[in-house]
């Protein structure tokens, strides 16, 4: 049987695969290079506006909303470097003490992601294709905090991280 965990547990982590992200194999951090070529592009594109968006924080904004557009259109004409929609996990052995211990962890907030393969159908009652995932697989991924700070910083100054449910242990639940 699965194990439930709530906001307030308190659990272990046991494989230090720590959550980055979930999605297709390509992302807007794999197109920022060919992103930042078109900066010159960009600036055009504002200038034209004829608005004083120099030395505010509203040039940085729009510039970063036009090229994260151009990134997805990247993106989309690479079709997003596949099928798979996965988990991406990077791990971190800092977590495992000397005696293979991991340390305590408070779960503060879950989410539900979901992975599959992207695929489409046709939809008659709107007259085209639709997207859906096919072998559709959800996961419950953990944000967890350290149960002692030992650095001494405010609760909402410490660190925290995502992982999934898969690679972590219950300790003690909330109501216990």
């Amino acid at each position: 049987m699965k194990t439930v965990f709530h906001i307030g547990d308190i659990v272990k982590i046991v494989n230090p695969e720590i959550f980055i992200r979930v999605g297709y194999p390509l992302g807007l951090e794999n197109v920022r290079e060919e992103l930042d070529k078109y900066d010159s592009h960009i600036t055009v594109l504002m200038n034209i506006t004829d608005m004083p968006w120099y030395n505010s924080g509203a040039e940085y904004k729009i510039r970063a909303g036009i090229k994260r557009s151009l990134g997805f259109g990247i993106l989309a004409r690479r079709k997003f470097g596949g099928n798979a929609r996965k988990i991406y996990t990077q791990k971190y052995d800092f977590f495992v003490t000397e005696e293979d211990i991991v340390k305590e962890m408070v779960v503060i907030g879950k989410k539900i992601v979901r992975t599959g393969t992207r695929d489409t159908y046709k939809d008659s009652e709107y007259g085209g294709s639709r997207a859906y995932l096919d072998k559709a697989k959800s996961h419950v991924i953990l944000t967890l905090r350290k149960l002692v700070n030992e650095l001494g910083y405010k609760k909402e100054f410490q660190p925290t991280y995502l992982i999934e449910d898969k690679n972590v242990e219950k300790l003690k639940s909330q109501d216990a």
